[in-house]
């Protein structure tokens, strides 16, 4: 990102940067002049990353951090299922003129855990009377980073019941292990009964 066209400022003027996000973490570079200028405003540290990062200085050392500038997501945040990350770029001259810029950034799914789903009213409880059967309903999975072809492992147990799956178990049993695509996975997780010891 370069500045230079952004206000118009002599060369030996001191801009001010501010740099920030609300799902994207900012780290400067080492700065690569021997007498440099440049101050980062709360003694931050330079090499670690920020959620706003605002530092001061002239215009050449100024844009030279700003190709150099490394960023990374909040933990667990990716924009598979969201807007576009944003980056804005605040600058202003010595003279008080003053622009924002901002980009846009997409942030890949990787290595999310999957998420169990119990909708209401199970999610309260489920009441089976002794030596009879009842039939689950209302579970899903879901995992942001699998795709429809990719396959998950499913395991149902309980330790006082036993549990029968449609078109998975012949009888039931304490548990099942099944591995499949996150579509079958949801159709097993609601296709099952259990049965109170």
């Amino acid at each position: 990102t370069d500045v230079t066209n952004a206000v118009e400022i002599n060369h030996n003027g001191t801009m001010r940067v501010m740099i920030h996000s609300r799902h994207l973490q900012v780290k400067i570079p080492r700065l690569g002049f021997n007498n440099s200028t440049v101050v980062l405003s709360d003694n931050m540290p330079r090499n670690s990353y920020h959620k706003s990062i605002e530092f001061y200085g002239p215009l050449e050392e100024i844009n030279w951090i700003l190709c150099g500038i490394t960023l990374r997501g909040d933990t667990h945040f990716n924009t598979r299922r969201r807007s576009p990350a944003i980056l804005h770029i605040d600058v202003e001259d010595a003279y008080g003129a003053r622009t924002v810029g901002s980009m846009e950034l997409l942030v890949d799914a990787v290595n999310d855990k999957p998420k169990v789903m119990i909708q209401l009213p199970l999610i309260m409880g489920l009441v089976v009377e002794e030596d009879t059967t009842a039939q689950v309903l209302g579970i899903s999975v879901q995992d942001v980073d699998c795709s429809d072809d990719e396959f998950l492992e499913l395991q149902l147990s309980s330790a006082f019941g036993s549990i029968y799956v449609l078109g998975k178990t012949d009888s039931f049993s304490q548990s099942l292990v099944t591995r499949s695509t996150i579509k079958e996975i949801n159709k097993v997780s609601n296709s099952g009964f259990i049965q109170k010891k």
